[in-house]
């Protein structure tokens, strides 16, 4: 994938790694084509929650540009959580494993925003990394996250290759949402070698 813009979107990272991410891993020719949203782990869940939409808002103003955009948010896990303390301090009910209603709702409604602008915009190709605990592949993020999605890549836990950014001990599991320019109106056809694919 050509991306004309890397936006990443940190949600609960610790400090100190994002520093050395920004410093030694992109670099200054990696930080020139890139915007970083990060709000850390030390931060209120409330911020935590807006990093992730902040970081999706950068995205489509890119995309609304004409440009092709790859967004990368570790974690939207972070990301459920912060909602979760937030909700549950609002007073909305625990029900999803202790996650309230609305959780649901909340990640799809972001990832719903990534894929193609209209028009003549460009793209947004997002890759969202959840975190499972153990090897619980059908935790409610993930499980909500992989209902939503276009397409989607699991990584097992044994498989270290894909792993978040924080070196967590974790499962991670990266799921994409392509933004391949689709014809508008299409419907999905899901064949084996194809994900993705579209067709009128």
């Amino acid at each position: 994938m050509q991306a004309d813009v890397v936006v990443l979107g940190l949600v609960g990272e610790r400090g100190r790694e994002l520093r050395a991410f920004t410093e030694e891993v992109l670099g200054p020719s990696g930080m020139a084509r890139s915007v970083v949203v990060a709000a850390t782990s030390d931060q209120s869940a409330l911020s935590r929650r807006r990093a992730a939409l902040a970081a999706m808002t950068v995205a489509e103003h890119f995309r609304d540009r004409g440009l092709q955009v790859l967004l990368l948010i570790d974690s939207i896990t972070r990301f459920a959580e912060a909602h979760r303390e937030v909700a549950l301090a609002g007073g909305e009910a625990a029900s999803l494993r202790g996650y309230p209603p609305s959780t649901a709702h909340m990640i799809m409604a972001l990832a719903e925003r990534a894929g193609p602008g209209a028009g003549e915009a460009g793209d947004i190709t997002a890759i969202f990394s959840v975190l499972v605990a153990g090897s619980d592949m059908e935790e409610p993020v993930a499980d909500i996250l992989r209902g939503v999605l276009d397409g989607h890549v699991g990584a097992r836990p044994a498989d270290r290759r894909a792993r978040p950014l924080s070196g967590d001990r974790s499962a991670a599991l990266g799921l994409a949402q392509p933004a391949g320019r689709r014809q508008r109106g299409g419907k999905r056809v899901d064949r084996p070698g194809a994900p993705g694919a579209w067709h009128l």
